[in-house]
């Protein structure tokens, strides 16, 4: 380029979607060495089954949105399920199947993100059908900005589902000022398997003292049933 009489920093991508796209994959890049570091050295028919296997759990509501006829929760339900089977399996047995692992690990958690917004749009137990569907597009909008500008940042994850986690609070406050609305036997146990679930959520982000996936795996029964 010099010889050429074309400065170095003349060739440096001026495009931000470009620069946007390569930081994006020396991103990937450092955390594949970090997965392959770490979870690798487990048996992958082991992490298979703690982290792909443990999706069943999440049957039973996919199998009654389907019944009640909720089909936007039952198609993100599906995909969410759909691709973090697909991530996990292609993160235990270190292949790629259609896309690559990274890339199903993006969209696992936009439909992670989704869910979540449909769970909390249903505790709000809003009256306007069309505001109810709005929450629930406009979070899966939402999702998939965040995960493409920065999937790996863990706030770009909890923020959102922090957001969308406010509306049946500030619904509770205002508008139906009484915790009468809930059926109390659900609302502990669901609230309970969530509370169990994040701990393990948690200490499952450090892969390295994650053995076998397992503390991930334990997220996935947990919050999944």
């Amino acid at each position: 380029a010099s010889s050429l009489g074309i400065a170095d920093e003349d060739l440096a991508p001026r495009d931000p979607l470009t620069k946007i796209i390569k930081n994006h994959k020396i991103i990937a890049e450092i955390h594949v060495a970090a997965v392959d570091n770490t979870v690798r050295h487990d048996s992958p028919y082991a992490v298979f089954v703690t982290c792909a296997l443990s999706h069943i759990m999440i049957a039973p509501s996919i199998k009654l949105f389907w019944r009640r006829k909720w089909l936007f929760e039952f198609c993100i339900s599906v995909a969410g399920l759909l691709c973090s089977f697909m991530y996990h399996s292609c993160q235990a047995f270190n292949v790629e199947f259609i896309l690559p692992e990274l890339k199903w690990h993006v969209l696992d958690n936009v439909f992670v993100i989704c869910n979540f917004a449909n769970m909390f749009t249903y505790l709000a137990i809003l009256r306007d059908g069309r505001t109810d569907f709005l929450i629930k597009a406009s979070a899966l909008f939402i999702a998939i900005v965040t995960q493409t500008r920065a999937p790996w940042e863990i706030t770009h994850t909890i923020f959102p589902i922090f957001l969308f986690g406010m509306i049946p609070i500030v619904c509770l406050l205002t508008v139906h000022r009484t915790m009468n609305i809930y059926d109390f036997k659900n609302f502990a146990t669901g609230t309970g398997l969530l509370g169990v679930a994040i701990p393990f959520f948690v200490l499952g982000l450090d892969d390295a003292h994650d053995p076998y996936r397992m503390f991930h795996g334990i997220w996935h029964v947990f919050a999944g049933t």
